[in-house]
C-alpha cells in the first residue's frame, strides 16, 4: 500500500536530526519541508522529534528514544500510528542493515506500517520495500558513515605525520605553535617540542624500558 493510496489522513511522527552544520539539510530545513510534505501528502503530523549534533551511526539517541516510546504509547492507548515522516531514511539510521531492523521492527511491533521520505515511502509490509529499505541502509547509509570514517583518520593521520595540529589537546611534551591567516586570524600550525617538557618524557620512558622504576614508581619520582 502507498501513502497516497490512503484516503484518510495518516498519523505520523516527524523525525529530524543532524550531525553538524555543513549537512546539505539542517534540522529548520527538514522540518520546513516536512511541513509542505505533510500538506501535500494529506498527513497528520501528531510529534515531532529531533536530535542535533549526534550521527546517524549511533544507535542510542535521546530524540530516537523519544520517538519509540511515544509510538508505544500510542499503541497501547489503541491508537497507533501509521508511520514516520523523515527528510531521508539515513535520518533515523546510518548503522547497518540488522542494527537499524531492531527499530524498524519495533515500529510495527508499535503498529506503524511507513516511513515516508523526500525521495519515496517505504511500506513496512511490502516485501520489496523492506528489501530497499535493507539493501539502501548497507549500501548507502552506513557506507557512507563508514567512508567517513576512514577518510577522517586518514586524514588526520596524514595531518599528524606532517607535525601539524590534528584537533584535541596539544600531547605533552610539545607546544603549539600558532600562524595568522590572511584575515588576521590566528589558528593552529604545527607542533614544536616543549624542550623541559620533553626532559621529563625522556625520563618516564627510560626508566621504564630500563625496568629502573615501575608505573606507580614513576608516579612517585614524578611527584
Amino acid at each position: 500500500m502507498s501513502t497516497g493510496s490512503v484516503s484518510h489522513p495518516l498519523r505520523v511522527v516527524l523525525y529530524a536530526r543532524m550531525s553538524s552544520d555543513k549537512q546539505e539539510a539542517s534540522v529548520p530545513q527538514q522540518l520546513e519541508w516536512a511541513e509542505a510534505k505533510a500538506q501535500a501528502d494529506n498527513l497528520t503530523v501528531v510529534a515531532t522529534f529531533t536530535d542535533e549534533g549526534i550521527s546517524g551511526h549511533e544507535t542510542e539517541r535521546p530524540g530516537l528514544a523519544d520517538l519509540l516510546d511515544f509510538c508505544r504509547q500510542e499503541s497501547r492507548r489503541g491508537r497507533p500510528l501509521d508511520g514516520v515522516l523523515a527528510w531521508k531514511a539515513d535520518r533515523l539510521s546510518r548503522a547497518d542493515s540488522q542494527a537499524a531492523g531492531w527499530f524498524y521492527w519495533e515500529l510495527r511491533r508499535a503498529g506503524l506500517w511507513c516511513l515516508v521520505c523526500s525521495d519515496r515511502s517505504y511500506d513496512f509490509d511490502a516485501d520489496a520495500d523492506r528489501l530497499t529499505l535493507n539493501v539502501n541502509q548497507d549500501f548507502s547509509a552506513n557506507k557512507f558513515s563508514k567512508d567517513l570514517a576512514d577518510n577522517s583518520t586518514r586524514g588526520k593521520l596524514s595531518v599528524a605525520r606532517a607535525g601539524r595540529h590534528a584537533g584535541g589537546r596539544v600531547p605533552y611534551g610539545y607546544r603549539m605553535r600558532w600562524k595568522t591567516t590572511e584575515s588576521g586570524k590566528p589558528v593552529p600550525d604545527r607542533y614544536i617540542v616543549d624542550r623541559e617538557a620533553a626532559d621529563v618524557v625522556k625520563f618516564i620512558f627510560d626508566a621504564y624500558a630500563s625496568g629502573r622504576l615501575s608505573l606507580n614508581g614513576i608516579v612517585q619520582e614524578l611527584e
